[in-house]
């Protein structure tokens, strides 16, 4: 057993999608700074994401690049994981997109591309992942959802069905492997201080965060203890959960 609490981290792989920025970058040097092995996921030619993760590739993260809607390039990218470092025990499905209009000018190609890149890339990644998972009798996978599924937000009709699709999803998983040791859970984080929520200016308010019951937006860096607690020993009987990291926007 370990010592404390997030001690068996150091001896786990994790892979951790959309790494490039924000909550991911954050989930990403948490698990660096207690030892894990972490593979970080980003787009081809995302540089910006590159530079962020550079600190962490000199203390020994691995970047690899794939489309998470590209079955084909996320079973290669795992794959190469996989093959360096021997399997992935834990996986953060944290890859995502937003974009913002109403629900009649939301084009079907809008649409079709917020549930490839959501629910899609939990799939394709999931499919990677999962049977080293069920080989070695365990593992742990995350996925990223939303407060907005408990409470909805005029203009993001499309990005709250995706994410209402994987949390759908991961109650399913959770039953079926549930026997073989891994868990499923997903984050549903509240308003974060991400490159993607400050360019969204009618969210990014004053007002808005003074409707939020802890008064401030959420802090990547802190909420990201709650994605390390789930891959902890702690953590080993959580599954089939949304775990809330939300300041209290949503209390379920």
């Amino acid at each position: 057993m370990p010592e404390t609490l997030l001690d068996d981290i150091r001896d786990q792989k994790v892979l951790v999608t959309g790494a490039g920025s924000g909550i991911g970058l954050s989930i990403a040097r948490r698990f660096v700074d207690h030892g894990a092995t972490v593979g970080a996921l980003i787009l081809p030619g995302d540089t910006s994401g590159t530079e962020n993760l550079a600190p962490l590739a000199k203390r020994g993260l691995t970047v690899v690049e794939a489309d998470v809607a590209d079955s084909a390039q996320v079973e290669a990218a795992v794959g190469s994981f996989i093959e360096a470092k021997g399997t992935v025990d834990v996986l953060v499905s944290n890859a995502g997109i937003g974009g913002k209009a109403p629900f009649m000018e939301i084009s079907t190609a809008d649409w079709k591309r917020m549930f490839e890149v959501h629910v899609g890339g939990a799939i394709h990644t999931t499919n990677a992942c999962l049977p080293g998972m069920l080989e070695q009798g365990s593992g742990r996978i995350m996925f990223t959802a939303s407060e907005l599924v408990d409470i909805g937000l005029e203009n993001l009709a499309h990005y709250c069905a995706a994410k209402g699709a994987l949390t759908a999803m991961m109650r399913s998983l959770s039953r079926e492997v549930g026997p073989a040791g891994v868990t499923v859970n997903c984050v549903a984080p509240g308003p974060t201080l991400t490159p993607m929520f400050k360019r969204a200016k009618d969210e990014f308010t004053e007002e808005n965060r003074e409707s939020i019951p802890m008064r401030s937006f959420g802090d990547p860096d802190n909420i990201a203890w709650t994605w390390l607690f789930l891959a902890s020993d702690g953590g080993r009987w959580t599954t089939g959960q949304v775990v809330r990291a939300n300041g209290g926007v949503s209390m379920g």
